[in-house]
């Protein structure tokens, strides 16, 4: 699974004198000690507030014993009823926040990570599975089952860790929306969100083969903080919903690093202003915490049975193929790789989903998971333990 990103903040982080020296921002991505997020109550006044935080932390600045520097502000969410902010803080002006009238929640940033088990076998096996009801040799050797229309006037947004936009896959219809990592370049050097990009839309590999793809780029390598998760979550959001795209669009998530309420928060607004959002649900090892307003998606093997790379639970929402998946890479704009665990079977979904959005009159976030639910294929999966028996389908009769 995978990350999100960050937005800058309009307001300037103050730079920190010790000993007179200007010190740099921590630019350690994965370093989160006295670092939080901020989530505000719906009534709070969010830029008088961040002027307030700045002024807090400007003055602590003048009373710390020691040289240690703290950055302040460093993202800014907004979403609809959604706002907050992240920032590097000292225990004084934590302490502060806590009891505000403004803040509704003060929480620990935290790591997120990304999954998948990768291999370099071919196995292009999935999206015959999301096609046909059954897994005989019949139906598998028919091939991929789909409607001409494909997605087109679709937007998928990739919050990963970049997108190879050059690879032959895209066919000129990936481009970079929104980089979270800054100043670390938009390439993608990691593979994950190129993997990704080409199931959801590539011309061999992906479901919706016209749908546009959009890169926002939250990571760098296994590892990102919450904070860019939130960050790079509410900016494909926004971008959805200030160019009314809640009808055409999809977000895919393929991240997991247990319960952040501010991103459930943003998850939550957004489904309350038709924007569908897909997860991975979890690989093995990792903690599950997704919103019931999140499509959350489990992994199966080629013979829909509980892919172990995965996890599942009641929180699942549907299945999806997720072992060997074969998809495009970085390297070259021809590079392939084979993927597992429960971020491709979430990219499956997140195709599909821009595949009926393309097809059929899908306006909000509801209507698109209820067809997703109606649509699926009841009981086919093997080992399904306590999650919904629902395998993902794309509608084409076979």
């Amino acid at each position: 699974m995978l990350v999100l990103s960050c937005v800058r903040v309009a307001v300037a982080v103050l730079p920190c004198l010790v000993n007179g020296v200007a010190t740099l921002a921590n630019t350690d991505y994965t370093d989160v000690a006295d670092k939080y997020i901020i989530t505000l109550k719906p009534d709070a006044d969010m830029h008088q507030h961040i002027r307030l935080v700045q002024d807090m932390h400007t003055k602590s600045l003048f009373r710390r014993e020691n040289n240690q520097v703290f950055d302040g502000v460093s993202h800014q969410y907004n979403i609809s009823s959604f706002r907050g902010y992240a920032g590097h803080f000292d225990r004084a002006v934590v302490e502060q926040l806590k009891t505000h009238d403004d803040v509704a929640h003060v929480e620990a940033d935290r790591i997120f990570t990304a999954s998948g088990f990768e291999t370099q076998r071919n196995a292009p096996y999935s999206l015959n599975l999301i096609s046909h009801r059954g897994v005989d040799k019949k139906s598998q050797a028919e091939g991929y089952v789909y409607d001409s229309s494909s997605g087109a006037g679709t937007w998928a947004y990739i919050v990963d860790s970049g997108v190879n936009v050059g690879h032959q896959e895209f066919q000129g219809r990936a481009t970079n929306g929104y980089n979270a990592m800054r100043p670390e370049p938009m390439t993608d050097t990691f593979g994950h969100g190129t993997q990704m990009a080409a199931i959801v839309g590539g011309k061999t590999f992906g479901v919706a083969k016209r749908t546009n793809l959009v890169a926002v780029k939250v990571m760098k390598g296994h590892q990102v903080v919450a904070s860019k998760v939130v960050d790079g979550y509410q900016w494909a959001a926004r971008d959805i919903i200030s160019n009314r795209r809640q009808a055409k669009a999809v977000i895919n998530m393929s991240v997991g690093g247990g319960y952040v309420k501010a991103l459930w928060d943003a998850i939550n607004d957004s489904y309350n202003n038709g924007v569908t959002t897909v997860v991975a649900y979890a690989n093995r090892g990792e903690q599950a915490a997704w919103p019931r307003s999140a499509i959350a998606v489990s992994a199966t093997d080629k013979n829909r049975k509980w892919a172990r790379v995965s996890d599942r639970g009641a929180r699942t929402t549907i299945w999806a193929p997720g072992a060997n998946v074969m998809s495009a890479y970085i390297g070259s704009n021809a590079a392939t790789k084979a993927v597992s665990g429960s971020s491709p079977a979430a990219a499956h979904v997140s195709g599909l989903v821009a595949y009926l959005k393309g097809m059929r009159r899908l306006p909000d976030a509801k209507q698109t998971q209820n067809t997703l639910i109606n649509l699926a294929v009841p009981n086919v999966v093997k080992d399904a333990g306590e999650a919904p028996n629902l395998f993902a389908y794309n509608g084409s009769g076979r």
